[in-house]
């Protein structure tokens, strides 16, 4: 599609020069016309003079048609190529639009897929954990088994014999509290003996 909007805007512009020149050619035709009228002015009765001005109008009247089906096709190859360029910018747009979802696609899988797998992870040590969870107190248990097993028999002790935990005391009394006071400083000697 890119080629061929090329292709038109080239053609488009080849049109376009050709119609510069059917322009001119018709300035041309114009200015001849002129002065074949000029030189008829001079001379009306001359038939000579006559059939010049028909011919410069003929010709004149020719390239205004010619030029007036350039600038009418001109137009319709403007409008095209501009059709064809709003086409190629609307397939570049939507390419880049396609390329951008799949970039996202692509983006939200692969959080998906690392989702998934610090899931994956997250449950295999949840397992590793509850597992040696397990192993170690199996192993606790074993061991309370091992230190029931090798521990003698105590004979059973009498029921009358009382313990020192089975003991209720009264609560302490509590200590008053002592007032602390600043020792007095020594008395005054008796100054008045020494005079």
């Amino acid at each position: 599609m890119e080629e061929a909007a090329q292709a038109l805007e080239l053609t488009s512009q080849e049109e376009q020069l050709y119609e510069n020149y059917l322009a001119a050619r018709a300035s041309q035709a114009e200015e001849a016309l002129k002065v074949a009228e000029t030189n008829l002015l001079e001379d009306p009765e001359n038939e000579k003079k006559q059939a010049l001005v028909e011919e410069a109008r003929a010709e004149w009247e020719k390239a205004r048609a010619e030029l007036a089906a350039q600038t009418e096709k001109v137009e319709r190859g403007k409008q095209a190529s501009a059709a064809a360029r709003r086409a190629v910018e609307k397939i570049r747009r939507t390419r880049r639009e396609r390329r951008k979802a799949r970039e996202q696609q692509a983006a939200a899988e692969a959080r998906a897929k690392a989702a998934a797998e610090a899931r994956k992870a997250a449950h295999a040590a949840q397992a590793k954990q509850v597992a040696m969870a397990k192993a170690l107190a199996a192993q606790a248990d074993a061991h309370i088994e091992a230190a029931r097993a090798s521990r003698p028999a105590a004979p059973p002790e009498p029921a009358a014999r009382s313990t020192a935990s089975d003991t209720v005391r009264a609560p302490a009394k509590p200590v008053p509290k002592q007032k602390h006071t600043a020792p007095s400083p020594p008395a005054p000697a008796n100054r008045d003996k020494e005079i």
